[in-house]
């Protein structure tokens, strides 16, 4: 019983501290899909569509957040293929 309790113990601390990595790298692909976002606005401000598209499609594929695909969807109006 002893032995089981202490893999018990084993994988908890393992399965404590991938949770703990898949957060951070969470925060991290938010963070490049904010930038790459950004840099989208930034294009769709100037009417350059075609990058703004690959831009929200970039931070899409990143973070998978339904204003990036919107974005995306808005620019392709622009383009006039909806």
């Amino acid at each position: 019983m002893r032995v089981y309790g202490a893999c018990a113990v084993a994988i908890a601390a393992l399965l404590l501290g991938l949770s703990a990595q898949a957060i951070a790298a969470s925060a991290a692909d938010k963070e490049r899909a904010e930038k790459l976002a950004d840099i989208g606005y930034d294009h769709y401000d100037a009417s350059d569509f075609e990058a703004a598209s690959e831009a929200f499609s970039g931070a899409y594929r990143i973070h998978r957040v339904d204003k990036y695909i919107l974005n995306q969807a808005k620019c392709m109006q622009k383009l006039g293929r909806p």
